[in-house]
């Protein structure tokens, strides 16, 4: 955060940053004062992408797809549950 910190201190006028996170409370904190516009992405939104798309690959790979629908179903619940919409 320090680099941003000094690149913002520049006071360029036609300085442009993206920056994407979680939403972490120190990142918050540190980017609160200079932060213009904020888009947060709903994690439901992209939880159904990630979904589907562990699902495909756990159907399609051919390495991944020799596990029972058991355990594709369990490795589907992790991913998406412990992605968090990132």
């Amino acid at each position: 955060m320090i680099l941003i910190e000094e690149i913002v201190d520049w006071k360029l006028e036609t300085l442009h940053i993206l920056a994407t996170s979680r939403k972490e409370q120190d990142i918050a904190d540190c980017l609160l004062s200079r932060v213009s516009n904020e888009i947060n992405i709903q994690s439901t939104v992209v939880d159904a992408d990630i979904r589907i798309h562990v699902h495909d690959k756990l159907q399609n790979d051919r390495k991944l797809r020799k596990w029972s629908a058991d355990a594709q179903m369990e490795i589907e619940t992790a991913l998406v549950d412990g992605a968090h919409g990132m």
